[in-house]
């Protein structure tokens, strides 16, 4: 697939030059993610989460993360939000 990190015999056959922007791309994503994940944590517990996601979005555009699949994980992160506020409501 296009963008795909080459396998098997590819990779090896791949000049280090080329190979080395998508593990750096994964890297960046792998960051991005766990800021992502460390942010709906604190998103929960109503603790400063903004910081951390603003963070991650950083990571995920650096490493060329297409605008859509971002905008989905926004998405997400407000569903987190929305559910915890319904809880707090809820508890009220």
């Amino acid at each position: 697939a296009e963008g795909a990190v080459v396998e098997g015999e590819e990779a090896a056959a791949a000049p280090a030059e080329e190979v080395e922007p998508s593990m750096r791309a994964q890297v960046l994503v792998m960051w991005g993610n766990t800021l992502f994940e460390h942010s709906q944590m604190r998103a929960r517990l109503t603790k400063e989460w903004r910081p951390l996601l603003d963070t991650a979005i950083v990571k995920f555009k650096d490493a060329g993360c297409a605008q859509a699949d971002i905008d989905q994980a926004l998405k997400v992160h407000r569903g987190v939000r929305a559910e915890q506020e319904a809880t707090a409501v809820a508890a009220k």
